[in-house]
C-alpha cells in the first residue's frame, strides 16, 4: 500500500491531470495518508517550484490559518511580528471570501506577484512580504488546490496540512504559527475536539519536516470583529490605523497580538497599534503602493454601505457565518473575469454580535453590493440573523505545539 500512495503522489506530481489529482484526493478522503505520506506530499508540493532562501540564514516565522470569514490573524499577526524585527515571507493561495492576499491585492499597485529578486529585496529591506502562488511558487499546490476547491475537497485535513506546510517549505521557514479556526464550515473540522486532533497532526507532520509549530484553535463560529468582507477586511486596518478602534475589533486586535506573541515567546501587546502602522506602511510601500492610495479606496469602499439588516424580533442574537460567507462567494464568483482574480462586488459591516440581547429594530449590520440589487439578496442575509433564548457556544481559544 504504501508504494501506491507514493506512486500516486509522484504521478500527481509529474503529471497533474485530473485523474491524477482525484486518485490522490481519493486516499486522502479515505484516510489513507499517515503523517509521514502528508509529509511527502508536502515537500512533492514545495519543489515543483523555487525554494526561496535556502543559501540564506535568515529565521523566518509566519502564522496560516485554516480559513473562515472575520478573523484578521493572517492579516495582522505578520504585521506584528514584523514590529518585532521577525522576517515574513508570507506565501499565500485565495481565500473564501476574504483571504490575506485577496484581500491586500484590492490596493491600488499593490505587487501580489513580485519576482524573486523583488522578494529578496523586500525580505532584506523591510522583512515582510506577501504574495501569491504562481508557476514558480509551488505550482502544482496552486493547480491541486484549485482542484480541490472545485470538487469538493477542499475541507480535508490531510490536504489542508500538506497545503499548507508545503508553501512553508517553499519559503525555507522553520516557525510557523496555524489559527484553527473551528465551525461547521472549518476545515480543520466542525468541532472543537475534532479541531484539536488535526491540530495535533498538523504539529506532528510539521515535525517530520523540521518545522517548530504552534496551532491556535479559536471559535470561527463567532464573529471575531464586525468586519467581512475583501474591501471591509481593509476598512478594519484602516480604522486601526486611524485608532477608531470598536470593542470587538480591540478584543480581536488583542487575541492577533496574543497568537502573535506566543510564536515567538514574547509579550507584544504593548503600543501594537502604532507598530502595526509603521509595519503596514511600510510593507505597501515595498509592494509598490502608498499609504495614501490605500486610504482613498478604503473611503471610496465605505461610502458604499447603504444597506441595512435590522431586527424583525427580540432575543439574543446568533449569527450564522457560514450564510454571510455563501453569500459572498456567490457574489464574488459571478463577478470573477479574466482580468481580475479577486473580484469584490460586496462586504457587509456587523454592529451587533452573536450573544447581544437585541430588541425589535435594532441595526445588525449593514452591506455593500455594488453589480447587483440588493433586493435580490435580502432574504438570504436576514436568515443569517436569528433570535435565541441563550447562546450555544462554549470553547473560545487553545494553544497546542510541537516544541
Amino acid at each position: 500500500m504504501k508504494d501506491k500512495i507514493i506512486i500516486a503522489i509522484n504521478e500527481m506530481g509529474e503529471n497533474p491531470t485530473i485523474k491524477n489529482m482525484y486518485v490522490v484526493a481519493e486516499i486522502a478522503k479515505k484516510g489513507k495518508l499517515s503523517n509521514e505520506y502528508i509529509a511527502y506530499l508536502a515537500t512533492k508540493l514545495a519543489k515543483s517550484g523555487i525554494i526561496l532562501f535556502e543559501e540564506d540564514n535568515y529565521e523566518f516565522v509566519d502564522i496560516a490559518s485554516t480559513g473562515g470569514p472575520t478573523s484578521l490573524t493572517t492579516l495582522l499577526c505578520p504585521l506584528l511580528l514584523n514590529a518585532e524585527g521577525m522576517k515574513i515571507p508570507k506565501l499565500g493561495v485565495p481565500g473564501r471570501p476574504a483571504g490575506g492576499i485577496d484581500v491586500l491585492s484590492q490596493i491600488p499597485n499593490y505587487n501580489i506577484n513580485p519576482n524573486v529578486e523583488i522578494i529578496k529585496t523586500i525580505i532584506k529591506h523591510s522583512g515582510y512580504v506577501h504574495f501569491l502562488t504562481n508557476k514558480n511558487f509551488v505550482p502544482l499546490d496552486e493547480v491541486f488546490f484549485k482542484f480541490r476547491q472545485e470538487n469538493g475537497y477542499q475541507s480535508i485535513p490531510a490536504l489542508v496540512i500538506a497545503s499548507i506546510l508545503s508553501k512553508k517549505l517553499s519559503v525555507n521557514l522553520k516557525i510557523t504559527g496555524l489559527d484553527v479556526r473551528v465551525s461547521k464550515h472549518g476545515n480543520f473540522g466542525p468541532t472543537w475536539k475534532e479541531a484539536k486532533i488535526n491540530a495535533i497532526r498538523f504539529c506532528e507532520v510539521a515535525y517530520i519536516l523540521g518545522i517548530k509549530t504552534k496551532c491556535f484553535l479559536t471559535n470561527g463560529e463567532i464573529p471575531f470583529q464586525p468586519y467581512i468582507g475583501r474591501s471591509e477586511s481593509l476598512m478594519a486596518i484602516y480604522d486601526l490605523l486611524n485608532t477608531k478602534i470598536c470593542d470587538r475589533l480591540r478584543s480581536h486586535l488583542y487575541l492577533c497580538s496574543r497568537i502573535a506573541g506566543s510564536l515567538i515567546d514574547k509579550d507584544i501587546t504593548s503600543n501594537v497599534i502604532s507598530n502595526i502602522a509603521i509595519a503596514f506602511e511600510k510593507n505597501i510601500l515595498a509592494q509598490g503602493s502608498k499609504i495614501s492610495l490605500f486610504n482613498e479606496f478604503v473611503k471610496k469602499k465605505k461610502i458604499l454601505h447603504k444597506y441595512i439588516i435590522t431586527s424583525r424580533s427580540e432575543g439574543i442574537l446568533l449569527i450564522d457565518i457560514k450564510i454571510i460567507r455563501d453569500i459572498l462567494v456567490k457574489l464574488q464568483n459571478s463577478a470573477k473575469v479574466n482580468t481580475n482574480s479577486f473580484p469584490d462586488p460586496a462586504g457587509l459591516i456587523l454592529h451587533k454580535f452573536t450573544g447581544d440581547y437585541i430588541k425589535y429594530g435594532e441595526l445588525l449590520a449593514s452591506v455593500r453590493i455594488e453589480r447587483e440589487s440588493f433586493s435580490d439578496y435580502e432574504d438570504e442575509f436576514y436568515k443569517a440573523f436569528s433570535l435565541k433564548e441563550n447562546s450555544p457556544f462554549e470553547n473560545f481559544y487553545e494553544e497546542i505545539n510541537n516544541a
